[in-house]
């Protein structure tokens, strides 16, 4: 593993308990990063933390729906440590597997709300720590449902669609700033998200499968360092851009 270097850098990585956010940050903190995990499974943050390096991991529950709830969080980080200097937003769920006139108002506002609304809570709390201090590494997950649109993930396809717009009309509010904001669109990866819908759905993701070049799942490592190179100093010249993860299928 090449080492990018983040010492001293302080993380905070939404949707930190499994999957994608804790291959985020498992690689941050291998780099140097000091990382705060939140998710909304206290369970889970406890399981995980144990598994990382003590003196730079520790673990809030947060509900990133809950705007006031990430500012407690974000200012309570900011007080501790000084800075916040990267935030890798994670968080997110699938929904369920319907067509778009079918689908249940509930599960279209939950996924929109965790997906997207959660992501605009978590920059609009953390940017202006960023901007005190003239440096910050944003990386936004999105999906390449966003940027295709999967069928019969309605909910899910516009809120990842969504984080990329995001993404891009953020990147050029703090260009002038030292604050870098950029995207990553993964493919199919084998984490507890994307196993929940494979088992329920075993058909659909053999579709999803055949359009992988490599002709494979990525692996959470693969994620975990293009997301280290984002939230890098090296990451300097790219701001606004959604980097596919897919193993070749990639998209516009």
């Amino acid at each position: 593993m090449n080492r990018i270097d983040l010492n001293g850098r302080v993380a905070i990585v939404t949707g930190g308990a499994s999957g994608l956010g804790l291959a985020a940050a498992e690689r941050l903190i291998a780099s140097g990063a000091m990382v705060k995990l939140w998710d909304t499974e206290e369970g889970k943050l406890s399981a995980s933390v144990a598994t990382l390096d003590q003196g730079q991991a520790t673990t809030r529950v947060v509900d990133v729906t809950n705007l006031e709830a990430v500012e407690r969080a974000a200012a309570d980080v900011f007080e501790r440590n000084g800075k916040i200097d990267i935030l890798v937003n994670s968080a997110g769920i699938a929904g369920p597997v319907k067509q778009c006139v079918d689908y249940p108002i509930d599960a279209w506002h939950r996924v929109l709300a965790v997906n997207l609304t959660g992501v605009f809570h978590c920059c609009r709390a953390i940017v202006p720590f960023m901007k005190a201090g003239s440096y910050g590494r944003i990386i936004n997950v999105s999906s390449m449902a966003g940027k295709e649109g999967n069928p019969d993930q309605i909910a899910y396809v516009a809120s990842k669609a969504g984080v990329i717009g995001l993404t891009k009309g953020l990147a050029k509010e703090v260009a002038l700033t030292g604050v870098i904001v950029n995207a990553v669109a993964p493919g199919v990866f084998g984490t507890p998200f994307a196993n929940a819908v494979f088992e329920e759905n075993p058909e659909y993701v053999e579709g999803l499968l055949r359009k992988i070049p490599l002709n494979r799942m990525g692996r959470l490592d693969e994620f975990g360092a293009l997301v280290a190179w984002l939230a890098s100093q090296e990451c300097s010249f790219s701001t606004g851009f959604t980097y596919d993860l897919s193993g070749g299928r990639a998209s516009y």
